[in-house]
């Protein structure tokens, strides 16, 4: 669980009041609960489970979650999408598989969480910083794909088993995927094997195809656990191959195809030893990534290599403190080597070692609910001699020292006011510290500074959820500011026929209103819509941030029959999506146009002698309109997918 009052919140059942709604926010459906018990979440959090998971299924897990409030995805091909939260990504957000931290985006905006989302039960998102609980790089939120649990079979004679199967086309990247899973258990022990695939083939706009835009990925993964009485383990072990093409402006550089090649290993080990109130938890992770960056026009061997393997270790105590109070305290380390690879040099070998200590409080006061936390993190970072970067030898040590507060109140039953305050910090990469080279993603020359400082941020979120007879409806408002934030500054220095750049620090302030509402008119007619809209500012220049989204509003119209015929919840949904213009930018940004898009989605169930078969099928930009994404990095030369429609076939037995 990402934050155990939020997730109570929207797990916990309870009276009437407490039935999973389904909730349209941005054509995505989103089972949970807003009511009552919502007012323990004193922190943004928002689930993608059940048949929105589903439905949303893409080929990164950027463009899976792009529909939920205050969330977009910066796309480039069909490979890479990086989540951004409310303006913020990269190694400013903490992604977890499995509750395992993942380190495989800290090199750049082109460079992608490598989580396989196929399978998942649910991805949790938390909004706005959390390093209290989850250190660096948590300063604008967190994401954790969440697993199944496996099949528990004590009390039973004999195997359980459970088998599914998952197979989907996608018109507008001509390209299609499938996952087959399969769980067994018997006694105290379970197994679990999954599979899937994924070929995309080139992005296709209503002005023709991309080129150099497809991408492959294979993920298998292995799962085994154990039920005791005093003691659960499970072990985990996964294994993730891509090749993305890279797409490049067709004028300036014509014929263009280079591509990445990303293998990505991963293993954990959790085991959780229950106590009378509590328990303690233990989980141990290893993980390998190695990025290949090939450019054909020049040569067949790789141009650019990034190694990276990290451990991590986290020691957790989940424990009562009197009757109202309960929380969580524990220790992490982590400890992550980097070698570099490949005929070109960007950045220097390097080791991080992470050390860190933190406790969680909650209480439940009735209408008021309170949240309390503090951290304390210290993290070296020594880099390697390297005569082509002309570095000598060095150790980086930071020092920080996190807290949160939160507080949610009942004005009455069914209407919540949550306040929460939070410090975040993030400790500046090696790439940033020593960068001195050529970086393809940037498509600039760029130079670290090795003196640079922690970021540190404190936000203010507030809200208010509403969940009174048909209507369900949340309001947030959030006010995010970074001392030292660190972005990369044009230098203006000539010799070059691509930008030099130069990390620098200064103040950011990030500020934004986010909303959803449902009113179910009929037992089988709902309205829903969102919005959402931030702004960014660079203090330190005055300039906005790039990459920061325009305002956006989704309305949905939803009819849906317990039953028709031998259909079983037959859905149809009508939405529209409509981006307004972003003019507001920094000097190396380009503008996008206001564009409206039109979707229509259906989906139906049939009960096959005992097994379900789920079908969804979608039209996407149903008007084939043309438009440009503005958190797209080819927007300045390319428009985005045309008409597309979506089939998905999902069986489990």
């Amino acid at each position: 669980m990402l934050v155990p009052l939020a997730a109570l919140a929207l797990l916990q059942g309870g009276s009437t009041d407490t039935v999973p709604v389904p909730v349209r926010i941005g054509g995505v459906e989103i089972r949970a609960r807003i009511d009552s018990v919502a007012r323990r979440a004193v922190q943004p959090v928002v689930l993608l489970d059940g048949a929105a998971l589903r439905t949303q299924q893409a080929a990164s897990i950027g463009e899976t979650l792009a529909g939920l409030a205050g969330l977009r995805s910066m796309s480039m091909t069909t490979g890479i999408g990086k989540p951004v939260i409310r303006g913020l990504h990269s190694t400013r957000i903490v992604t977890l598989d499995g509750g395992q931290r993942v380190e495989t985006q800290q090199w750049g905006a082109d460079h992608a969480p490598n989580v396989e989302t196929m399978g998942a039960e649910r991805i949790e998102v938390v909004k706005g910083p959390s390093s209290v609980r989850y250190g660096s790089d948590a300063i604008g939120g967190v994401i954790n794909v969440v697993r199944r649990p496996l099949l528990d079979a004590r009390g039973l004679e004999g195997w359980l088993a459970e088998r599914s199967v998952a197979v989907a086309y996608h018109s507008g990247i001509g390209g299609a995927d499938a996952t087959a899973g399969l769980d067994l258990a018997r006694g105290r022990g379970a197994l679990r094997a999954t599979l899937t695939g994924r070929d995309a083939g080139t992005m296709r706009t209503p002005r023709g195809a991309l080129p150099n835009t497809e991408s492959r990925a294979f993920n298998g993964e292995l799962a085994a656990g154990w039920h005791g009485a005093r003691l659960s383990g499970e072990f985990t072990a996964s294994s993730r191959e891509e090749r993305i093409g890279i797409f490049d402006d067709t004028v300036s550089a014509p014929g263009f195809a280079g591509y990445q090649r990303i293998s990505t290993d991963r293993a954990r080990v959790v085991l959780r030893a229950p106590q009378a109130d509590g328990a303690i938890e233990a989980t141990l992770g290893w993980e390998r990534n190695y990025r290949r960056e090939y450019d054909p026009a020049i040569a067949s061997d790789v141009v650019l290599g990034l190694l990276a393997s990290t451990q991590t270790a986290l020691l957790e105590w989940h424990h009562p403190l009197g009757e109202r109070w309960r929380g969580t305290a524990g220790v992490f380390a982590m400890h992550g080597r980097f070698e570099k690879r490949g005929s070109a040099t960007l950045i220097p070998g390097s080791r991080t070692e992470d050390l860190a200590a933190f406790v969680t409080e909650s209480a439940d006061y009735g209408r008021l609910a309170l949240s309390v936390g503090a951290r304390y993190d210290r993290r070296h970072l020594h880099a390697d001699d390297d005569a082509v970067l002309d570095l000598q030898a060095q150790t980086r040590r930071f020092d920080a020292v996190t807290g949160s507060m939160g507080a949610s109140y009942a004005l009455r039953p069914g209407v919540v006011l949550a306040l929460n305050v939070g410090r975040g910090f993030r400790a500046p990469t090696a790439s940033e510290l020593f960068a001195n080279g050529f970086h393809e993603g940037t498509r600039a020359y760029e130079r670290g500074d090795p003196t640079l400082a922690v970021e540190s941020s404190l936000s203010t979120d507030l809200s208010l959820r509403v969940a009174r007879g048909p209507l369900r409806a949340e309001l947030s408002a959030y006010d995010n500011r970074i001392a030292d934030y660190i972005y990369l500054r044009p230098t203006g220095s000539g010799g070059f026929v691509f930008d030099s750049l130069a990390v620098v620090q200064g103040d950011a302030v990030l500020r934004g209103v986010e909303l959803t509402t449902r009113w179910q008119a009929t037992p089988g007619f709902a309205l829903s819509g969102s919005g959402d809209y931030g702004r960014g500012t660079n203090t330190a220049t005055g300039l906005p941030l790039p990459f920061m989204p325009p305002l956006r509003l989704v309305g949905t119209a939803t009819w849906s029959r317990p039953r028709a015929g031998a259909l079983l919840r037959p859905q149809l949904a009508l939405v529209t999506e409509h981006h307004a213009r972003q003019s507001r930018l920094e000097p190396r940004d380009v503008a996008t146009a206001a564009y409206t898009l039109l979707h229509l989605r259906s989906s139906a169930a049939w009960d096959l002698a005992g097994r379900v078969l789920l079908l969804d099928l979608d039209l996407r930009n149903a008007l084939d309109r043309r438009y440009r994404d503005h958190m797209s990095r080819y927007k300045e030369f390319a428009d985005a997918v045309g008409r597309a429609v979506v089939l998905r076939v999902t069986t489990r037995w």
